[in-house]
């Protein structure tokens, strides 16, 4: 009886080993596809580290051009790295010092990441922004800046972007 026990047990072990490398196999299971990349439309650079431009976007209102730049996805559920720069419709291809114009009349300047914050409600200290509509979606900006706390900010994108008001989750 013992050996008996013993030889279902042993059979029982083949078994289940005959089964579990049979359902390995040496081709590796390509599962989904590795997602693609999404293509950097640009960089910006906040205190010497330099961040890939992955959303851009722009709207208006009757004053001001407004842009958005983020190094996260378009598919972000939410746009939680991001600086936004608006100037007024009659700067536009102008050099704009930013210590003779008014923020949030003449310029807008609002930087946001897990770590830092600039509130547009902030002069910036000193610096440019150049801001020109090239064409339907394509947009030339610049912008050499010192933020309140003396950190540089540099952007110089010229480029496609896409409406905001195109964007279905309503940034």
């Amino acid at each position: 009886m013992i050996r008996k026990t013993i030889s279902n047990i042993c059979a029982s072990l083949l078994l289940l080993t005959a089964l579990a490398l049979g359902a390995c196999s040496n081709d590796p299971d390509p599962g989904p596809g590795p997602a693609e990349r999404v293509q950097p439309i640009g960089t910006y650079e906040l205190d010497g580290t330099s961040y890939e431009i992955l959303t851009g976007k722009y709207e208006s209102t009757e004053t001001t051009w407004f842009v958005l730049f983020s190094p996260l996805t378009p598919e972000a559920e939410q746009h939680t790295t991001y600086v936004m720069i608006g100037l007024a419709k009659e700067l536009q291809g102008m050099q704009v010092d930013v210590r003779k114009f008014y923020h949030n009349d003449d310029y807008y300047f609002l930087y946001e990441d897990p770590v830092y914050y600039y509130s547009q409600f902030r002069a910036l200290q000193d610096g440019t922004i150049f801001f020109k509509k090239n064409g339907p979606d394509n947009f030339t900006i610049r912008a050499n800046v010192v933020l309140p706390d003396g950190k540089p900010f540099s952007i110089d994108f010229t480029g496609d972007l896409r409406p905001a008001a195109s964007d279905e989750s309503g940034e």
